[in-house]
């Protein structure tokens, strides 16, 4: 058996990748300022759109499903819950990886244009 198959063949400038616990991917589009929502059945919808992202890079998703999107050209990072409702996290210069740390609630974010990585606080 082939180890490698084609999960989505139609994404522009397809950049970060991440799965949640219900076996959705999300994938950002740079280009198409986008994240995709696909399914197990390989269904895809734009889970967060434009109007919201502005060259998204990294994607990341906490234990409860929350994501988060590196937003590149913005210089955000901005939260998108399950339900779909964004809202800025924090202002970033050049935002690229992200990683949710779950055991120590924490975000970290590679920030380019200041060579550094921040840790982010996501506990209440």
């Amino acid at each position: 058996a082939a180890k490698r198959s084609s999960l989505f063949e139609t994404i522009q400038a397809p950049t970060g990748v991440a799965t949640d616990k219900l076996g959705n991917v999300y994938i950002a589009s740079f280009s198409q300022n986008a994240v995709y929502k696909i399914t197990p059945q390989n269904v895809k919808t734009t889970f967060v759109g434009a109007n919201n992202l502005g060259g998204p890079v990294g994607v990341a998703i906490d234990e409860n499903n929350n994501i988060y999107i590196a937003n590149y050209t913005k210089g955000n990072v901005v939260k998108a819950e399950p339900d779909g409702k964004t809202s800025v996290l924090l202002l970033v210069k050049k935002p690229y990886c992200l990683n949710v740390d779950n055991q120590n609630k924490k975000l970290l974010i590679t920030e380019q244009e200041k060579n550094t990585v921040i840790k982010y606080d996501l506990s209440n």
